[in-house]
């Protein structure tokens, strides 16, 4: 098979002559990208010796050699498994593409190069400003964080808005990526901003494009901050876009830390929001529907569509607000409530006789919450339910 040589000399004016007269067309596609410095600051040669090897693209100070292969598959010669041995006995990490790779996806090839080193390394040299902050260019958005950065300035404003700022001088914010809500939140003078990111490029990011927030970064994941350690039994509110593969577990422990957060608003999967949302009676009340609303009054504020993300999500968002209500305890067993309300829903075809049969309900006469199926009931029914449960239990 012949090389794919690129017959025009005028885009191949970076290259040495010995470069021109050896390069695919998807060795120089992704060498004009590596010159760009687009590879999170680092610095890569092209065609290195090493040993009695020639690379295509090395970094020393990633020890990173990357090679596009000229074949269409990814099956490796004799030569080239002699030569990425020798390669990782040298210490080296060595990524592998394909010509028509290369060629086809240059933009999906950068991405998983930058994702690499984002893996591997901190940000060599991070150069965030506070304009513009919803390009996309210094953080890349990682699948398995659930990222998609929001780039509406207006939806970014009216979730802030959202905020009421009552009853509460301490705000934390879940997962500001780039900060295109932090900016907003840190306009707003009658709270303290706090932000918590687990994706060390972001924090690196937000260090450098907000030095107001100095000491108020929490570099850690959520589901494992325990709030007494940064607010002290000081009441907060918690805002976000928040990762749609965490976001029930946000609420969890919302729930956990109830009488310390008086709201939250936050941006979610719609069918999370609406199910949060949703009154009984209908397929998405729900676990979630029922343990917030026994606690929080909830406000479907409005829906987000997908082209407003960077990657756009395949679901469309909606934003929500979770007031917390006057209620200080529920009247009942609030361990057995909670599950009662779990088995209730994880069998919810069923009728609440049969779906709680655990709880010895299944011969119990005189209810009639137990002839219904769970999304029929109100938390004040299942209130109900579960004081009559612990009255069985009790004979």
């Amino acid at each position: 098979m012949k090389k794919p040589y690129l017959p025009y000399n005028k885009n191949l004016k970076e290259f040495s002559k010995e470069h021109r007269n050896n390069s695919t067309l998807g060795e120089i596609l992704l060498w004009q990208k590596l010159k760009s410095g687009g590879m999170m600051g680092y610095k890569f040669n092209r065609q290195k010796p090493i040993g009695n090897y020639i690379v295509d693209f090395y970094c020393k100070a990633l020890n990173l050699v990357i090679e596009v292969d000229g074949q269409s598959h990814r099956e490796k010669s004799e030569y080239d498994r002699k030569r990425e041995e020798f390669l990782k006995g040298e210490g080296l990490q060595v990524l592998r593409y394909t010509e028509k790779e290369v060629r086809k996806g240059i933009e999906l090839v950068i991405k998983s190069i930058n994702d690499f080193i984002l893996e591997m390394n901190p940000p060599a040299n991070p150069q965030p400003q506070h304009t513009p902050l919803l390009k996309g260019e210094l953080v890349r958005a990682k699948k398995h964080l659930g990222q998609h950065f929001l780039k509406d300035e207006n939806i970014a404003k009216n979730i802030v808005n959202a905020l009421s700022g009552l009853g509460y001088s301490q705000v934390l914010e879940i997962g500001p990526g780039m900060g295109v809500l932090t900016k907003y939140l840190l306009e707003r003078t009658s709270f303290k901003t706090t932000v918590i990111e687990i994706d060390r490029e972001s924090v690196a990011y937000l260090k450098a494009g907000f030095p107001e927030l100095k000491e108020s970064i929490v570099e850690e994941d959520f589901l494992n901050f325990d709030p007494a350690s940064r607010f002290k039994g000081e009441p907060f509110a918690l805002i976000g876009n928040f990762p749609y593969n965490i976001s029930s577990q946000i609420l969890f422990k919302v729930l956990d830390h109830k009488d310390q957060v008086p709201e939250a608003v936050g941006m979610f999967q719609k069918e999370v929001a609406q199910r949060i949302a949703s009154p009984p009676g209908n397929r998405d009340y729900g676990i979630l529907s029922v343990l917030l609303q026994a606690w929080y009054g909830i406000e479907y504020l409005f829906t987000v569509n997908e082209h407003v993300f960077s990657p756009p999500p395949k679901v469309k968002s909606a934003v929500i607000r979770l007031k917390r209500n006057a209620v200080r305890s529920l009247g009942c067993d609030e361990a057995l409530f909670k599950k009662v309300v779990k088995a209730g829903f994880n069998q919810r075809r069923k009728t609440l006789r049969n779906a709680l049969s655990e709880f010895g309900v299944k011969k119990s006469a005189g209810n009639h919450f137990l002839d219904q199926r769970a999304e029929q009931l109100s938390v004040q029914d299942f209130i109900e339910l579960t004081n009559m449960i612990a009255t069985l239990k009790g004979k």
